[in-house]
């Protein structure tokens, strides 16, 4: 397995071990997972990155510079997960397949969670239509780890590609950027030094893929690399009316602010995901109000009408309990 694929295994298992281990010490925390005290501070660094938040104020909270880790706000991401009977269907078949393919470590326990969410689906009728996509070859399978290895060290490779459209096999430079699988096939997203553009190349249709020394310069940004360059911008743009009191919150979500002619402010923001500001504008109550977009608006009205029937339901249930069940010393209703 790469070091690529080696951490992120780590880090899949890292938070739930750290929270039934607080206060463990960063040494002997390297040394429950085989890592030097460098990769494991690294490794948390990266997890501070986590979170149902895009960026600030919904992120996992690990405070470890004392020399010990203790987890302050694991986002609810240690909380059980709730899925749709499609999603947990997706899942099993996931599990299943994955379970399945050749060298892969602990497949009996893969194969029993997908046992186990099957029987949580029910009803067979539930499982979504599956669409048996061709098993990759063995050369595949190598084309696939020397391109990990060549992302890793970020180093350019030599292939031999027979395109769809022309069916002509040409030699090609490219510099891998990642691995994508979708409908059963494989692809690496390169730059590609003969058309000096990002292509993508399916892996069964490479038959010769070489690892050079040249180093890859030009190679694709992944998603986090252009996170943290501010190269990838968020596709929705959310305009609200908000208080003063409301102005460092936003301001940590890189909001831009105006004079509101009502007398407010406005916060002008792009967000990569409209439920995760539904979420924000809820959290900061009566002090904030959508101005844009309308179907933003309409989500957060809609999840507080629901959230104050639940309430009104819980306070009903809670009324009829006291009367089913009075407390001891309530005199007895008069007898009609």
């Amino acid at each position: 397995m790469s070091a690529a694929r080696t951490r992120a295994a780590r880090l899949l298992t890292l938070l739930p071990w750290l929270r039934r281990h607080p206060g463990v010490s960063i040494v002997e925390a390297a040394a429950a997972f085989g890592v030097s005290r460098q990769q494991l501070l690294a490794d948390l660094q990266t997890l501070t990155f986590t979170g149902p938040s895009q960026f600030g104020g919904g992120l996992v909270d690990i405070q470890y510079d004392s020399g010990t880790i203790d987890v302050v706000d694991p986002q609810s991401l240690d909380a059980p997960l709730r899925l749709s009977p499609v999603e947990a269907a997706v899942l099993a078949i996931s599990l299943n397949w994955c379970a399945a393919l050749p060298g892969v470590p602990h497949s009996e326990a893969l194969t029993s969670a997908a046992a186990k969410v099957t029987a949580l689906v029910g009803e067979p009728s539930a499982m979504p239509p599956l669409l048996i996509a061709p098993e990759a070859t063995p050369a595949e399978q190598d084309h696939a780890r020397l391109l990990d290895e060549a992302i890793t060290a970020r180093r350019c490779v030599q292939v031999a590609y027979t395109s769809q459209a022309a069916g002509e096999t040409s030699s090609r430079t490219i510099e891998p950027g990642a691995l994508i699988t979708t409908a059963g096939y494989t692809y690496v997203e390169a730059w590609c030094q003969r058309t000096e553009e990002v292509r993508l190349f399916r892996l069964d249709r490479i038959s010769e893929c070489v690892l050079l020394a040249m180093p890859a310069h030009r190679r694709p940004a992944t998603m986090a690399e252009r996170m943290a360059s501010g190269q990838l911008a968020y596709p929705h743009e959310v305009v609200l009316a908000i208080d003063s009191q409301h102005v460092e919150t936003l301001g940590g979500h890189g909001a831009a602010f105006a004079p509101d002619p009502a007398g407010r402010l406005l916060a002008t923001l792009r967000v990569g995901d409209l439920r995760w500001a539904a979420r924000l504008v809820l959290s900061l109550g009566a002090g904030c109000e959508v101005r844009s977009p309308l179907s933003l608006r309409q989500d957060v009205r809609q999840r507080a009408l629901t959230a104050l029937r639940q309430y009104e339901l819980a306070q009903d249930d809670g009324v009829a309990a006291q009367v089913e069940h009075p407390a001891p010393g309530t005199p007895p209703a008069p007898a009609e």
